[in-house]
């Protein structure tokens, strides 16, 4: 969890930072960390992380980018699968 922590806090100070995420793949990356963190346990906050990564970098850009799923324990992969399912054709297996 630490690496999911340090990077949760690394984009929290970019934000800071800059006053704004720099775009949506950003604030998805957030969402889904902070998600994972507890800090929002709202599952639609995990939704619109999904359509956020979509509709910034594309199906395979965004929702299936290497960096989005490195910080994500495997235990949780299924339930984002799940809450993704039909964005931008994502199909929950």
């Amino acid at each position: 969890m630490w690496n999911i922590e340090h990077e949760h806090r690394a984009i929290q100070e970019l934000v800071a930072q800059r006053g704004q995420y720099r775009n949506g793949y950003e604030e998805g990356r957030q969402l889904l960390l902070a998600y994972i963190l507890g800090k929002q346990p709202n599952t639609d906050a995990l939704k619109r992380a999904g359509y956020l990564l979509y509709n910034c970098s594309g199906y395979e850009g965004g929702m299936q980018d290497p960096l989005v799923w490195e910080f994500i324990p495997k235990c949780y992969r299924n339930k984002i699968s799940l809450h993704w399912n039909g964005i931008g054709g994502w199909s929950h297996n």
